[in-house]
């Protein structure tokens, strides 16, 4: 198995930010307003129809957290960068909007179920390359 150097690939490392609100408005992205709605990165099979499987169980699970899906787009990457292994395993990435009627904590609280649930519940599921299904991000 060939080794990865380290500058060309990741080690995972994230940072926190707000909500680029007026950035996603000039994309031209339909959200409601500051603080009612969250956004997160998903992480999906690169296979068409186990991305699909999942996608399903995620828009059910946030519906039955009485949220509403906004917007699901596509996030466009550069795979040239990354290394073999890295190449060899890099999921299909979209980007999520949720909505809800609820005061911020309340929307923070719900989308973390529906985050921590939809994993379960793609995890116990038949499909294939489901390893692949993860959500960095949710709130």
């Amino acid at each position: 198995m060939p080794k990865a150097p380290i500058n060309v690939t990741g080690d995972g490392a994230g940072v926190l930010i707000q909500i680029p609100h007026k950035l996603i408005l000039s994309k031209g992205i339909k959200v409601p307003d500051e603080g009612k709605y969250g956004t997160g990165l998903v992480f999906l099979p690169k296979d068409a129809k186990n991305r699909q499987l999942c996608e399903k169980i995620l828009i059910d699970t946030i519906v039955e957290e009485g949220l509403d899906v906004v917007d699901f787009h596509d996030v466009i990457v550069d795979s040239s960068i990354l290394g073999e292994i890295s190449r060899s395993t890099e999921p299909f990435i979209r980007q999520i909007y949720v909505a809800g009627k609820y005061e911020q904590d309340e929307l923070e609280r719900r989308l973390y179920i529906a985050r921590k649930q939809a994993e379960n519940k793609v995890r116990q599921s038949n499909i294939q390359d489901k390893q692949a299904f993860y959500l960095p991000s949710l709130s």
